[in-house]
């Protein structure tokens, strides 16, 4: 017999029983569709995790100085180790977070990742900064004024080519004008939510402090000691990446995509032991004639061949879809560069994998059939497996178990990971099937008394526990992982918009230069603000007598006598207007800061070198600065004009109505083009759609929990009512309707939906419970209405995936049905 002749029978096989095939496919795709899209999603994400350190800090070390910021002087001694061999090169940075960015387009902001100062023409020292144009990134930067922009901002916002943006500080002052005049595809660290500039135009607008320098070596063996004798303090990069995070995510996505497989393997065994059940008569003319077992798992085999590879071929192509949408889901809502990027060897890995998973799974029962006397078969006598059967099935199930370990151990790295996965799979699966069983055959023993459809539902349960069981498992972890995400990402999401909901008191900043002071001033004069307080800050560098290096203030912010201590309470000294008072933090971020009345700092600023008197330490009055409270250093507006000269920036703190915040600040938006306007409900609004973006991505990697429930809930209807054709062909002869059976199905399946959803919610309580006892200021919650719609849901899906299979086998005519027996 040729493959020829194997492949026909098989095909016809296929077609003849579609029904059955098309129950086959669905689980065999589901499976691969599982494995092969969370592969590719933690594949996509590890590109990103796993930056090699040297690209990531832009050379072999990084270097800084104690007391003492980087300078011309400094400068000119790396150019001489750079000249004597002694480093390859060095990239000097100006790194600033806490950035807002404003487009001209709105009068509202957007929060950055980070703003970066380079010299254009060696930056990147390692690796490129990939434009969407051909432009090299030196010539993109060169205007004066320029700025390159990753693609998400460019996405996001609308941004392209020649657009003017503003970038402000989290702390206030000028804001810094840019025109965009590049988009970078990809960075060297894949650090998205970056703004490019020139260290000229940083220098043009008083933004060049906190240098960092990265070097390569030449020669590292000699650079090293010398660099410490010259004052600097060199910080190696790390030869390999931290590991962790990535392994995390790939370990849960992975392992994802594993249990999902061993789900849709499951549904292919269940549906292969009823195909041949219902062809042991087939089986027995096939053996009567002649064929071996050999020649029936050869037949058979190419069955499940052809399921497999139709299933994984059908299940790889929505994976690749589904993959790029999982992507889109998450990068929203991480720092990164994520790439769309297609793995060939996981999508045809994943292909293969899912052939020989419905072949193995489908063998185990194509062994037990095709290893039984025609004898018996045609006498459809109780079937006993012979000791050679049982050993045959004993080894596949032994090498199915030994291609998940190796698949395992493949996609998560270790042997000793891919072994622990599967093993607690396993268990789990085995386990909670197991109190499934248990729990079903309690219920179906409870009297339903008056309720005939029903009990007839909890009969037709009774018949086969184990097959709805795995139904159960499925979507109790699709229900579990649902609701826990729910609770941790709602519950967080629930405290920081209480505090942000709260929009009264000071809840509308403006950042501008000191050139619309007085715009700013008259925009001011509005019915719907109820108080406004100036503050002028200027970039400094603070030292001691001692010409120690203050690294904790470097803004001074200059106010008015009457806006002086509207935050704020002195804890020693007092207000003094004074040009040369300056006013210091009591406590950083609860650090004392060992400044006492009457001690002397010397204040470098962009205009001047001024000497100031510590006149009054303070302390900040809860909640009144409701935007990133700053500890700055304060002095009188007088003092700060002449430390800064043009550069000082303004920054109003301002009280609205809160129900008139909105309208307010797009009004100032529009009246003063050249600053920033921000208020609590962008920083609100930001915070929402961070939650909101990291909770539907949680969501819909949940949700392919219960899309497996919903899978073997079908699959095992299907398979019932196959078995049932007898049945329902009888319950209509004797006057049951479509309908009425088809209730009865759903009733069924109902009841599993409660339960699988009843657990699920269940077990989100228990790690509740258990969570706040471990952290009581956790305080996680499940509110009663989202307990409610889990269950719910869990319902409607399997009473949707229910009557999706059941409606055409319970509307064919008696007659049809019991001919076919």
């Amino acid at each position: 017999m040729t493959v020829q002749f194997y492949l026909r029978m098989a095909a016809q096989a296929l077609w003849r029983d579609r029904q059955r095939s098309l129950l086959a496919l669905v689980c065999i795709a589901f499976g691969v569709l599982s494995l092969v899209a969370m592969q590719l999603l933690a594949s996509m994400i590890s590109d990103a995790f796993l930056v090699q350190p040297r690209l990531a800090a832009q050379g072999d070390a990084t270097l800084s100085l104690t007391g003492q910021p980087v300078g011309t002087e400094q400068l000119a001694d790396l150019d001489r180790s750079l000249q004597a061999g002694i480093i390859s090169g060095y990239s000097v940075t100006v790194s600033t977070q806490q950035i807002l960015l404003r487009t001209q387009r709105s009068g509202r902001v957007y929060f950055l990742t980070r703003a970066l100062a380079v010299n254009p023409d060696v930056y990147p020292l390692l690796g490129t900064v990939d434009l969407m144009t051909s432009e090299p990134f030196a010539d993109a930067l060169t205007p004066l004024g320029g700025a390159i922009i990753t693609r998400d901002l460019a996405e996001r916002l609308t941004l392209s080519l020649g657009d003017e943006i503003a970038l402000s500080s989290g702390r206030g002052g000028a804001p810094l004008r840019l025109t965009i005049s590049g988009i970078a595809r990809q960075t060297p660290d894949r650090l998205g939510g970056t703004v490019f500039f020139s260290m000229e135009t940083a220098q043009a607008n008083g933004l060049l402090r906190n240098r960092r320098v990265s070097v390569t070596w030449a020669d590292s063996a000699a650079a090293h000691p010398k660099l410490e004798a010259a004052g600097w303090t060199v910080d190696p990069t790390p030869a390999e990446p931290d590991t962790e995070a990535a392994a995390l995510f790939t370990f849960m996505l992975a392992g994802a995509g594993i249990l999902g497989l061993l789900i849709g393997g499951i549904g292919v065994a269940n549906t292969m032991q009823v195909i041949l059940a219902r062809r042991t008569r087939e089986v027995a003319v096939l053996k009567t004639i002649g064929y071996r077992q050999a020649d029936l798992l050869r037949l058979f085999g190419l069955e499940t061949a052809l399921l497999g590879l139709i299933g994984g071929a059908v299940g790889t192509l929505i994976a690749v879809l589904l993959s790029g949408q999982f992507l889109a889901l998450l990068k929203s809502n991480v720092p990164f560069l994520l790439e769309y990027e297609i793995d060939l060897l996981i999508v045809f890995g994943g292909l293969l994998i899912g052939v020989l998973t419905a072949v193995i799974f489908g063998l185990a029962a194509i062994v037990k059939a095709s290893g039984i006397r025609p004898g018996v078969l045609l006498r459809e006598t109780p079937i006993r497996p012979s000791r050679r059967t049982q050993l045959a099935m004993v080894g596949l199930y032994g090498l199915l178990l030994v291609l998940f370990i190796a698949l395992s151990s493949f996609v998560l790295g270790s042997v000793l990971w891919g072994l622990g996965t599967v093993a607690v799979g396993l268990a789990g699966l085995l386990l909670l099937g197991g109190v499934m069983t248990l729990v079903l055959l309690g219920i179906v023993r409870l009297p339903t008394p008056g309720m005939p459809f029903f009990r007839m539902a909890v009969r037709n349960i009774r018949y086969h526990p184990t097959r709805a069981a795995f139904g159960l498992v499925a979507l109790f972890v699709g229900v579990l992982a649902i609701g826990f995400a729910t609770s941790t990402l709602w519950n967080a999401q629930a405290r920081m918009s209480a505090r942000l909901l709260d929009t009264s008191g000071h809840n509308l900043q403006i950042q501008a230069t000191l050139a619309d002071d007085d715009a700013i001033r008259a925009a001011l004069d509005h019915p719907d603000i109820t108080a406004a307080h100036a503050a002028y800050p200027v970039p400094v560098v603070a030292r001691t007598t001692s010409d120690s290096l203050l690294r904790l203030f470097p803004t001074a912010s200059g106010r008015y006598a009457a806006d002086s201590t509207w935050d704020l309470t002195f804890a020693e000294g007092r207000w003094r207007e004074a040009e040369d008072a300056v006013h210091v933090p009591d406590n950083f971020f609860g650090q004392p800061t060992h400044l006492a009345l009457g001690d002397t700092l010397h204040l470098a600023g962009p205009a001047d070198t001024l000497a100031f008197v510590v006149a009054g330490t303070y302390e900040r009055i809860p909640n009144a600065q409701r935007f990133m409270p700053t500890f700055d250093l304060l002095i009188s507006r007088e003092a700060a004009l002449k430390l800064g000269g043009s550069t000082v920036g303004v920054k109003y703190d301002v009280a609205v109505e809160p129900a008139r915040l909105s309208p307010v600040a797009t009004t100032l938006g529009q009246a003063l083009p050249t600053t920033t306007v921000l208020t609590l409900d962008d920083l609100g609004d930001f915070l929402n759609r961070l939650f909101r973006g990291l909770y539907l991505f949680a969501i819909a990697v949940a949700a392919l929990a219960l899309v497996a429930g919903a899978v073997l809930i079908a699959n095992a209807v299907g398979l019932s009512m196959v078995e049932r054709q007898r049945e329902l062909g009888v319950l209509k002869a004797v006057g049951f309707t479509s309908n009425s059976v088809l209730r009865t199905v759903l009733l069924e399946n109902a009841l599993l939906g409660f339960l699988g959803g009843l657990a699920g919610v269940a077990g989100v309580y228990v790690l509740i419970a258990l969570i706040n006892t471990q952290a009581p200021s956790a305080g996680l919650g499940l509110l009663w209405w989202q307990a409610f719609g889990l269950i719910g849901f869990s319902m409607l899906l399997t009473v949707g995936s229910a009557a999706l299979v059941a409606w055409r086998p319970t509307h064919v005519r008696p007659l049809t049905v019991l001919r076919s027996e």
